[in-house]
Protein backbone atom coordinates (compact mmCIF):
# COMPACT_ATOMS: atom_id res chain seq x y z
CA UNK A 1 0.00 0.00 0.00
CA UNK A 2 1.46 3.54 -0.92
CA UNK A 3 2.71 6.14 1.91
CA UNK A 4 0.22 8.33 3.23
CA UNK A 5 0.27 11.98 1.80
CA UNK A 6 -0.62 15.05 3.80
CA UNK A 7 -0.91 18.73 2.12
CA UNK A 8 -0.16 21.91 4.18
CA UNK A 9 -0.11 26.00 3.79
CA UNK A 10 2.71 27.54 6.09
CA UNK A 11 3.23 31.27 6.51
CA UNK A 12 4.69 33.58 9.03
CA UNK A 13 2.08 34.55 12.24
CA UNK A 14 3.74 37.66 12.46
CA UNK A 15 5.62 39.28 8.67
CA UNK A 16 6.77 42.05 10.74
CA UNK A 17 9.40 39.68 12.37
CA UNK A 18 9.20 36.71 9.18
CA UNK A 19 11.99 33.94 9.43
CA UNK A 20 10.61 33.25 6.60
CA UNK A 21 10.21 35.13 2.81
CA UNK A 22 7.41 33.20 1.40
CA UNK A 23 3.79 31.35 2.56
CA UNK A 24 4.59 27.90 1.01
CA UNK A 25 2.55 24.80 0.25
CA UNK A 26 3.98 21.71 1.01
CA UNK A 27 3.66 17.62 0.16
CA UNK A 28 4.31 15.43 3.28
CA UNK A 29 5.20 11.54 3.91
CA UNK A 30 6.72 10.15 6.32
CA UNK A 31 10.06 9.70 4.08
CA UNK A 32 10.04 12.80 1.91
CA UNK A 33 8.65 16.32 1.87
CA UNK A 34 8.68 19.03 -0.88
CA UNK A 35 8.19 22.45 -0.34
CA UNK A 36 6.89 25.51 -3.08
CA UNK A 37 6.53 28.74 -2.67
CA UNK A 38 3.66 30.27 -3.04
CA UNK A 39 4.36 33.52 -4.93
CA UNK A 40 5.45 31.70 -8.12
CA UNK A 41 4.58 34.70 -10.17
CA UNK A 42 7.71 36.52 -8.94
CA UNK A 43 9.95 33.46 -8.23
CA UNK A 44 10.29 29.69 -8.49
CA UNK A 45 11.28 27.45 -5.45
CA UNK A 46 10.80 23.89 -5.07
CA UNK A 47 12.82 22.07 -1.91
CA UNK A 48 12.86 18.29 -1.81
CA UNK A 49 14.03 16.41 1.27
CA UNK A 50 14.03 12.59 1.34
CA UNK A 51 14.92 10.74 4.20
CA UNK A 52 17.15 7.46 2.93
CA UNK A 53 16.84 5.80 7.08
CA UNK A 54 13.13 4.85 7.07
CA UNK A 55 13.28 4.51 10.60
CA UNK A 56 14.28 8.26 11.41
CA UNK A 57 11.08 9.79 9.46
CA UNK A 58 10.39 13.15 8.59
CA UNK A 59 7.70 15.43 10.80
CA UNK A 60 4.97 17.10 9.25
CA UNK A 61 4.82 20.56 9.18
CA UNK A 62 2.92 21.79 12.65
CA UNK A 63 1.85 25.63 13.55
CA UNK A 64 3.99 27.01 16.55
CA UNK A 65 3.97 30.42 17.90
CA UNK A 66 5.91 31.78 14.53
CA UNK A 67 3.95 29.97 12.03
CA UNK A 68 0.49 29.00 11.21
CA UNK A 69 0.23 25.76 9.28
CA UNK A 70 -3.42 24.18 7.91
CA UNK A 71 -4.49 21.46 6.00
CA UNK A 72 -4.86 21.78 2.18
CA UNK A 73 -6.23 19.73 -0.70
CA UNK A 74 -3.62 17.84 -3.17
CA UNK A 75 -4.88 19.71 -5.81
CA UNK A 76 -3.93 23.22 -3.78
CA UNK A 77 -0.68 21.96 -3.83
CA UNK A 78 -0.35 20.60 -6.81
CA UNK A 79 -1.41 23.65 -9.00
CA UNK A 80 1.35 25.33 -7.47
CA UNK A 81 3.91 22.87 -7.70
CA UNK A 82 3.23 22.13 -11.53
CA UNK A 83 2.94 25.80 -12.54
CA UNK A 84 6.10 26.63 -10.79
CA UNK A 85 8.01 23.66 -13.07
CA UNK A 86 6.13 24.77 -16.29
CA UNK A 87 7.85 28.82 -15.40
CA UNK A 88 11.12 27.35 -14.78
CA UNK A 89 10.74 25.53 -17.79
CA UNK A 90 9.84 28.32 -20.32
CA UNK A 91 12.23 30.35 -18.78
CA UNK A 92 14.73 31.17 -22.18
CA UNK A 93 17.91 30.05 -20.94
CA UNK A 94 20.00 31.94 -23.79
CA UNK A 95 23.78 34.11 -23.08
CA UNK A 96 24.79 34.23 -19.94
CA UNK A 97 27.01 32.58 -17.38
CA UNK A 98 27.06 28.65 -16.68
CA UNK A 99 28.61 27.37 -13.56
CA UNK A 100 29.02 24.31 -11.56
CA UNK A 101 30.74 24.51 -7.95
CA UNK A 102 31.58 21.58 -5.78
CA UNK A 103 31.54 22.72 -2.54
CA UNK A 104 31.73 18.75 -1.30
CA UNK A 105 32.00 15.12 -2.29
CA UNK A 106 28.32 14.91 -2.16
CA UNK A 107 27.33 18.83 -2.43
CA UNK A 108 26.88 20.38 -5.75
CA UNK A 109 25.39 23.36 -6.89
CA UNK A 110 24.54 24.46 -10.97
CA UNK A 111 23.90 28.15 -11.28
CA UNK A 112 22.94 30.53 -14.53
CA UNK A 113 22.82 34.11 -14.44
CA UNK A 114 21.63 35.73 -17.69
CA UNK A 115 23.66 38.58 -19.65
CA UNK A 116 21.32 41.41 -19.28
CA UNK A 117 22.30 43.35 -16.64
CA UNK A 118 18.91 45.36 -16.61
CA UNK A 119 16.93 42.22 -16.42
CA UNK A 120 18.89 39.87 -14.45
CA UNK A 121 17.97 36.54 -13.50
CA UNK A 122 19.60 33.65 -12.14
CA UNK A 123 18.13 29.52 -11.89
CA UNK A 124 19.96 27.48 -9.31
CA UNK A 125 19.85 23.41 -8.87
CA UNK A 126 21.28 23.13 -5.40
CA UNK A 127 21.96 18.84 -4.58
CA UNK A 128 23.14 18.19 -1.58
CA UNK A 129 23.57 14.14 -0.99
CA UNK A 130 24.25 13.51 2.45
CA UNK A 131 24.08 9.54 3.97
CA UNK A 132 20.89 10.14 5.86
CA UNK A 133 18.90 12.38 3.55
CA UNK A 134 18.98 14.14 0.45
CA UNK A 135 18.13 17.83 -0.39
CA UNK A 136 17.55 18.98 -3.77
CA UNK A 137 16.90 22.67 -4.29
CA UNK A 138 15.66 24.38 -7.72
CA UNK A 139 14.79 27.76 -7.57
CA UNK A 140 14.60 30.67 -10.42
CA UNK A 141 14.45 34.29 -9.33
CA UNK A 142 15.15 37.88 -10.57
CA UNK A 143 18.32 39.23 -9.89
CA UNK A 144 21.65 37.61 -9.45
CA UNK A 145 22.29 37.60 -5.90
CA UNK A 146 25.77 35.33 -5.12
CA UNK A 147 27.18 36.11 -8.23
CA UNK A 148 30.17 37.33 -7.30
CA UNK A 149 31.20 34.09 -4.69
CA UNK A 150 30.09 31.62 -7.88
CA UNK A 151 32.70 33.20 -9.72
CA UNK A 152 35.31 32.45 -7.56
CA UNK A 153 34.25 28.99 -6.14
CA UNK A 154 32.79 27.22 -9.36
CA UNK A 155 33.71 26.38 -12.74
CA UNK A 156 32.35 27.63 -15.89
CA UNK A 157 30.86 25.19 -18.24
CA UNK A 158 28.67 25.34 -21.66
CA UNK A 159 25.07 26.61 -21.78
CA UNK A 160 24.33 22.77 -23.04
CA UNK A 161 25.76 21.23 -20.04
CA UNK A 162 23.57 23.90 -18.10
CA UNK A 163 20.28 22.64 -19.86
CA UNK A 164 21.18 18.89 -19.46
CA UNK A 165 21.56 19.82 -15.25
CA UNK A 166 18.33 21.84 -15.42
CA UNK A 167 16.33 19.18 -17.48
CA UNK A 168 17.30 16.03 -16.08
CA UNK A 169 15.95 18.17 -12.72
CA UNK A 170 12.74 18.65 -14.37
CA UNK A 171 12.16 15.51 -15.47
CA UNK A 172 12.91 13.93 -12.32
CA UNK A 173 10.80 16.41 -10.61
CA UNK A 174 7.47 15.92 -13.04
CA UNK A 175 5.78 13.86 -10.70
CA UNK A 176 5.80 13.94 -6.92
CA UNK A 177 4.66 10.85 -6.24
CA UNK A 178 7.73 8.98 -8.50
CA UNK A 179 10.46 10.64 -6.61
CA UNK A 180 11.95 7.42 -5.51
CA UNK A 181 11.57 5.33 -8.37
CA UNK A 182 13.93 7.10 -10.38
CA UNK A 183 15.81 8.92 -7.39
CA UNK A 184 19.17 6.64 -8.11
CA UNK A 185 18.90 7.36 -12.47
CA UNK A 186 18.48 10.94 -11.51
CA UNK A 187 21.69 10.97 -9.40
CA UNK A 188 23.93 8.51 -11.41
CA UNK A 189 23.00 11.15 -14.69
CA UNK A 190 23.32 14.05 -12.05
CA UNK A 191 27.18 12.98 -11.23
CA UNK A 192 27.71 11.67 -14.43
CA UNK A 193 27.30 15.18 -16.61
CA UNK A 194 29.12 16.76 -13.07
CA UNK A 195 32.20 14.81 -14.20
CA UNK A 196 31.56 15.66 -17.76
CA UNK A 197 29.78 12.85 -19.43
CA UNK A 198 27.17 13.73 -21.45
CA UNK A 199 26.26 10.17 -22.51
CA UNK A 200 22.90 9.71 -20.21
CA UNK A 201 21.64 6.39 -18.75
CA UNK A 202 18.39 5.62 -17.47
CA UNK A 203 15.28 7.33 -17.34
CA UNK A 204 16.74 9.71 -19.64
CA UNK A 205 17.24 7.90 -22.44
CA UNK A 206 13.53 7.39 -23.71
CA UNK A 207 11.37 10.30 -21.35
CA UNK A 208 8.03 8.87 -23.08
CA UNK A 209 8.94 5.37 -21.97
CA UNK A 210 9.84 6.11 -18.40
CA UNK A 211 6.22 7.95 -17.89
CA UNK A 212 4.58 5.30 -19.84
CA UNK A 213 6.29 3.57 -16.88
CA UNK A 214 4.77 5.57 -14.35
CA UNK A 215 1.57 5.71 -16.17
CA UNK A 216 1.09 1.85 -15.85
CA UNK A 217 2.13 2.07 -12.02
CA UNK A 218 -0.46 4.56 -11.70
CA UNK A 219 -2.98 2.53 -13.71
CA UNK A 220 -2.53 -0.47 -11.56
CA UNK A 221 -2.63 1.82 -8.04
CA UNK A 222 -5.72 3.07 -9.62
CA UNK A 223 -7.54 -0.20 -10.97
CA UNK A 224 -6.79 -1.79 -7.28
CA UNK A 225 -8.70 1.19 -5.27
CA UNK A 226 -11.62 1.13 -7.23
CA UNK A 227 -11.98 -2.88 -6.79
CA UNK A 228 -11.49 -2.48 -3.18
CA UNK A 229 -13.67 0.50 -2.25
CA UNK A 230 -16.16 -2.06 -4.53
CA UNK A 231 -15.77 -5.46 -2.90
CA UNK A 232 -14.21 -4.47 0.08
CA UNK A 233 -16.74 -3.33 3.36
CA UNK A 234 -14.78 -3.76 6.21
CA UNK A 235 -12.84 -0.51 5.84
CA UNK A 236 -13.33 2.09 8.24
CA UNK A 237 -14.95 5.42 6.59
CA UNK A 238 -11.26 6.93 7.61
CA UNK A 239 -9.88 4.52 5.00
CA UNK A 240 -12.25 4.72 2.38
CA UNK A 241 -11.98 8.49 2.52
CA UNK A 242 -8.17 8.11 2.34
CA UNK A 243 -8.25 5.75 -0.64
CA UNK A 244 -11.48 8.04 -2.50
CA UNK A 245 -8.78 11.09 -1.91
CA UNK A 246 -5.84 9.25 -3.52
CA UNK A 247 -7.81 8.11 -6.41
CA UNK A 248 -8.46 11.86 -7.08
CA UNK A 249 -4.42 12.49 -7.01
CA UNK A 250 -4.13 9.24 -8.76
CA UNK A 251 -6.36 10.65 -11.77
CA UNK A 252 -5.14 13.78 -11.72
CA UNK A 253 -1.25 13.00 -11.88
CA UNK A 254 -2.44 10.62 -14.68
CA UNK A 255 -4.20 13.78 -16.72
CA UNK A 256 -1.06 15.87 -15.70
CA UNK A 257 1.36 13.21 -17.08
CA UNK A 258 -0.20 12.81 -20.56
CA UNK A 259 -1.29 17.07 -21.03
CA UNK A 260 2.75 17.84 -20.90
CA UNK A 261 4.58 15.03 -21.84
Amino acid sequence: MSKESKYFYSRDRDSSFSSRSQPQVAKWQNDMIVEVDENVDFHQYISLTIDKLPQKGIRPPKSNKYLKVDPILPDVFLKIYNLALRLIADIDVFEGEFYLTKHDKDWYVVEYFSLDEKHRWNISIDLRDGVDNLWLMLSSSPGHKGRPQTRKRGTPISIDEFKQHLNLTLKFLSDPDSYKVFLDDYLKNFYALCSGDSDMQGFLINAEVSFDKILDQLASRKSYIEKRLIEVDTDTDTERNRLRGELTGINYAINVIKENW
